[in-house]
C-alpha cells in the first residue's frame, strides 16, 4: 500500500502540472481511503475533512458518502466507535437530494444500514 500512496502522491504532482481537468479530489479520496486502510485514521478523517469542507458536487458527493460509509464499518471492525460516529455525522452532513440511486444501489439505504450497525453495537 506504501506503493499505492507514492503513485497516487505523482498523480497528484502530474494533475499540478497539466492545465486540462482538476482531479485532486479523485486523487484525495483514493488517498484517503487508502489511508484509512493502513490504520492512519487521523491522517484520513483530517482528508476527508479538507474534502467535505471543499464540497465538491456530483458523483464526488456519492464517493465521499461511500468512503464515509467505509469509515464507519472500519472504525467498528477496529474498536473505534469514535471514528464511525464522526464518519456518520460528517456522512449525514450530505444532501440526500444530490446523490444519484439507482433499483440496485441506494447510498442513502447503504448509510443506514451502516448507522444502525454502528448503534446496535454500542447497545443504543
Amino acid at each position: 500500500m506504501i506503493a499505492a500512496t507514492t503513485w497516487l502522491d505523482r498523480a497528484r504532482e502530474a494533475n499540478a502540472a497539466w492545465t486540462g481537468a482538476d482531479l485532486r479530489s479523485l486523487i484525495d479520496l483514493e488517498l484517503a481511503t487508502l489511508l484509512g486502510q493502513q490504520g492512519r485514521y487521523a491522517a484520513a478523517e483530517s482528508l476527508y475533512t479538507s474534502l467535505s469542507a471543499d464540497h465538491y458536487a456530483g458523483p464526488d458527493d456519492l464517493a465521499i458518502l461511500e468512503v464515509r460509509i467505509n469509515l464507519i464499518r472500519q472504525g467498528l471492525e477496529t474498536g473505534r466507535p469514535d471514528l464511525a460516529y464522526r464518519a456518520l455525522a460528517e456522512a449525514r452532513r450530505l444532501d440526500p437530494r444530490r446523490l444519484p440511486s439507482s433499483a440496485d444501489y441506494d447510498p442513502i439505504m447503504q448509510l443506514e444500514v451502516a448507522a444502525a450497525r454502528l448503534h446496535a453495537r454500542q447497545g443504543e
